[in-house]
């Protein structure tokens, strides 16, 4: 294959043009990125005039790609699942009626000593 010059995405966006030849066993990359392909390719085809340029499309999703987005789904898709399971537990233990009334409090319970009822005044309380 002759020389020529490829233009590519990086993965930030930007763009860069490669120059190859494989005969001189030459392969010049770009120093400075591009906003747009249309930039690179000006800038290239100004650089090396009359060499053929071609764009090299984005390379597909790579396993380790694809891989990490399955586990990533898999997780999700556990936590829901461990969500709706804790929601069920905790709906199942309730067992009353809905018509009755909630139960009310416990007396508050003394602990130790006696609650203070105040000082009596008058005579003493016969038995």
């Amino acid at each position: 294959m002759p020389e020529h010059i490829t233009y590519r995405r990086e993965d930030d966006g930007r763009w860069r043009w490669l120059y190859v030849n494989p005969e001189a066993e030459v392969e010049l990359r770009s120093s400075k990125t591009y906003p747009s392909a249309s930039e690179a390719r000006h800038a290239a085809a100004e650089l090396y005039p009359g060499v053929a340029l071609d764009e090299v499309t984005a390379p597909s999703a790579s396993e380790d790609e694809l891989a990490s987005r399955k586990l990533l789904r898999q997780a999700a898709v556990s936590l829901i699942l461990l969500a709706v399971l804790f929601r069920v537990l905790k709906g199942g233990g309730d067992k009353r009626d809905p018509g009755q009334p909630p139960p009310r409090g416990r007396r508050r319970q003394q602990r130790g000593r006696r609650q203070h009822r105040g000082v009596r005044f008058g005579p003493p309380r016969s038995l």
